[in-house]
């Protein structure tokens, strides 16, 4: 048993052996198939330890709490499956099913429920809803989504998915929750039929093309008419995903105009700071200086226009941009280093610094926005060309049907085509019927908007006071639509940059801002103890960040909830500055203890030593 086997089987312990809530997984004919992804039942089972001699099968027991009820779950590890259920001491009477039975009895539509509800994983499920006021397939999701970052360390603020089934379920009535769910899988059910009828439609082309080559003959009207059906589903596609780039434009250029702002009233906040440290030196140590020469500065600095002959001069910007200590006239020395304070220099120096980066950060905001706004004109013009394409195509589609249906005699090969026009049909409705399941569950989302956004500020709040920790510098939850998004989403914003990916960050960064996440939602939403797992956090950190992750957990910890780290033996500090601190408790699982070691590990005197320093404390 290892890091990863331990915590995997602390979670099959509560939820089983599910990796992936209730949905449509795949579809068969008009039937949808509904079923909860599963890890192999072989997933602990190969892990056993053949060479050790045991009188009974592997299991593990569990006692956990949900407000004041006391679960208490055993579970094979050789059988996956509920060996036995005890509810606040007592006993529960259930007939023991394997889980990968249960769930096919379950999914059966011939089966009741009726049929089911004496076995012991129906039983366990309705008890923990009972006890919850979730349901088991929200229990599945949080566990496996936000209670648990695995040694895969796949970050969840910025997956779509995750955030809508998270602030859908906990900011909503569980069964208006149930009815957003259920149009979601449709439209996901109905936009995979509607794929399979257009891979159908290409499938059939291609064979009839092919047919069409091999013999040598010309293209025929229904050939023609195929061609045209496929570019104009084409040129559909550009269309959408045209109109979709300029919407992500419009929303990015909004964020840079909001950052500009933001920018331009900082710069301003800088100049004056700057004006009056330069106004409260000594008129002596600016004895050269013309009486105009900060109104000539603040001209050049301002409009980019020389104050003499008023032209437009991006060099002369530049070279006061570069060097402000300098006259831009001749460039003799403004202020003599012997003639002023040390510590009013050292300031003034910083905030030229702070300006100077300000100045090239807001020319580049501006810069990006005009590159965006060129970039918009020519998807409009694209737009308009598309449009045009469609129609002279739609005019040549409805040329070709009226000859086609003028024929007297149909070929041979009218029937492949007939199945194309069927398919094509089946194709549109499907997606149809997508679209409409799609935008009712987005209907029902935007009412869950509402609440969520009475509760931003105190969620971002929650967020900041780990992130900032962490990072060392301001940082926020922003809740907006961003690029093609249909509901608003939360996105970091650090130092006033929004990170609209993770790979805006470095990995220890994108790491502890999930975290970060993670821990404000539970704070948020829980009000009596709860705990949150994560392997190896500390194996992207360098050593400049270990203390400060540290204190990111130890924050949480000063809550009435409970971390399970895992950690590998080595010279990190970071587990040493949790234990070492004063204000927490900490027990420790010696997995280097039972646990089967390698030879190698068995014979390192290294890491022995650091085993026995870590848990000497």
């Amino acid at each position: 048993m290892g890091k990863t086997t331990f915590v995997s089987l602390l979670k099959y312990a509560i939820i089983g052996n599910y990796k992936k809530q209730y949905e449509y997984t795949r579809t068969y004919k008009e039937n949808k198939i509904e079923k909860r992804e599963r890890h192999n039942d072989s997933f602990f089972s190969s892990r056993i330890d053949l060479s050790v001699l045991t009188e009974s099968n592997p299991t593990i027991i569990i006692d956990f709490k949900i407000k004041n009820t006391i679960f208490t779950v055993k579970r094979g590890i050789r059988e996956v499956q509920i060996e036995t259920l005890y509810i606040d001491g007592i006993e529960v009477e259930g007939e023991i099913i394997s889980e990968k039975k249960y769930e096919s009895l379950k999914n059966n539509k011939n089966i009741k429920h009726d049929q089911i509800r004496n076995y012991l994983p129906y039983i366990y499920e309705k008890e923990i809803e009972k006890a919850s006021n979730i349901s088991f397939d929200d229990l599945i999701f949080f566990v496996n989504y936000i209670l648990f970052f695995g040694e895969d360390h796949k970050t969840i603020l910025w997956d779509e998915d995750v955030q809508k089934e998270l602030f859908n379920t906990f900011f909503n009535s569980p069964e208006l929750n149930i009815e957003r769910q259920e149009a979601e899988r449709e439209a996901k059910y109905f936009d995979s039929r509607s794929r399979h009828c257009s891979e159908d439609r290409r499938a059939i082309k291609k064979v009839l093309d092919d047919i069409r080559k091999k013999e040598n003959k010309p293209e025929t009207p229904l050939s023609e008419l195929s061609k045209l059906k496929e570019n104009l589903e084409l040129l559909n596609l550009q269309s959408i995903k045209t109109h979709n780039k300029r919407k992500e434009n419009s929303v990015t250029i909004s964020l840079l105009e909001s950052t500009k702002n933001t920018s331009s009233q900082k710069l301003d906040e800088v100049e004056t700071k700057r004006n009056q440290l330069i106004n409260s030196l000594s008129f002596s140590e600016y004895k050269n200086q013309h009486r105009l020469f900060n109104s000539f500065l603040k001209n050049i600095q301002t409009n980019h226009l020389c104050p003499i002959c008023n032209s437009h001069s991006e060099g002369l910007y530049t070279k006061v941009l570069v060097d402000q200590d300098k006259c831009w006239a001749c460039d003799t020395e403004l202020v003599e280093s012997t003639s002023i304070n040390d510590e009013n220099r050292k300031n003034l120096q910083l905030i030229n610094d702070e300006y100077n980066k300000l100045s090239i950060s807001l020319k580049n905001i501006q810069n990006e926005i005009k590159v965006k706004e060129k970039e918009n004109l020519e998807l409009d013009s694209n737009f308009k060309n598309i449009e045009i394409d469609k129609r002279q195509i739609l005019i040549k589609i409805r040329e070709l049907e009226f000859e086609n249906s003028q024929q007297q005699n149909p070929t041979e090969i009218q029937p492949f085509y007939d199945e194309m026009e069927r398919l094509l049909k089946e194709q549109e409705d499907f997606a149809k019927k997508s679209e409409e399941r799609r935008n009712e569950s987005n209907r029902i989302s935007r009412l869950i908007e509402e609440t969520v956004l009475k509760n931003v500020q105190n969620f971002s709040n929650q967020f900041s006071v780990y992130a900032n920790k962490f990072l060392g510098v301001e940082c926020k939850l922003s809740y907006t639509k961003l690029d093609n998004d249909d509901l608003r989403k939360f996105y970091p914003v650090i130092n006033d940059s929004t990170r609209k990916s993770e790979f805006e960050l470095s990995e220890s960064q994108r790491f502890f801002i999930d975290h970060s996440f993670r821990m404000s939602i539970l704070t948020h939403f829980y009000t009596t103890p709860t705990f949150y797992i994560v392997e190896t956090p500390d194996s992207s950190l360098d050593l400049s960040y270990e203390k400060n992750a540290a204190d990111v957990f130890i924050s949480f910890l000063k809550k009435p909830y409970n971390l399970i780290l895992t950690s590998n033996l080595n010279n990190s500090s970071f587990i040493n500055h949790i234990i070492k601190n004063k204000d927490t408790e900490h027990a420790i699982i010696p997995l280097f203890e039972i646990a089967k070691k390698s030879t190698i590990q068995e014979n390192n005197i290294v890491l022995k030593n650091l085993y026995n320093t870590i848990k000497n404390g």
